[in-house]
């Protein structure tokens, strides 16, 4: 299959990590989205705590001087929706930190062009095969179909017209009992 396929890139400027040696420090990096994008991001925290704690690192995402999240200091994953504009990322060593490694960086999906044969995963069927059965199920004809190009045997002539979509959410479980 040769078409369109979504990949992971990260948004330029949009990674931070603190220096756990320097208690009180603040860390800061800026990055400008040109337009608006679904954003990944992925914390890494050395040990998960709270960031009310004096201990912890705070990390938080700014617009316009305005906090837009606080994340929690844990390993996490998660979607942040964002507009167009410029955004400040600030990792907050807390005043009696004594350790606490921590980091987040931001990516976006995006559509490349699947040049190669087998590149893009996408949904759909196609018919392999149609019997013409006789009303006591004896096959009478068949009807067999490939799905190759003209030139070359090996590759697929399907094309994806847009992009796949893959969206996953979590469900809380309940066992019911």
């Amino acid at each position: 299959f040769i078409g369109t396929k979504m990949v992971d890139q990260q948004i330029p400027g949009a990674q931070l990590h603190n220096d756990a040696s320097q208690p009180g420090a603040t860390f800061s990096t800026t990055f400008t989205l040109s337009e608006s994008t679904d954003a990944y991001y992925s914390v890494a925290a050395e040990t998960s705590c709270q960031y009310s704690n004096n201990d912890c690192p705070a990390i938080r995402l700014y617009k316009d001087d305005a906090i837009i999240t606080t994340f929690n200091t844990a390993n996490e994953t998660g979607i942040e929706g964002l507009s167009a504009g410029s955004y400040t990322i600030k990792i907050e060593n807390g005043p009696f930190q004594t350790g606490n490694t921590v980091s987040i960086a931001f990516t976006q999906k995006i559509a490349i062009n699947a040049s190669q044969a087998n590149e893009a995963i996408v949904g759909g069927l196609r018919i392999k095969e149609i019997q013409f059965m006789d009303y006591d199920d004896t096959m009478i004809n068949s009807k067999q179909y490939n799905y190759q190009k003209f030139d070359d045997a090996t590759v697929s002539s399907g094309r994806s017209l847009n992009p796949p979509v893959f969206v996953s959410r979590r469900i809380p479980f309940s066992d019911c009992s």
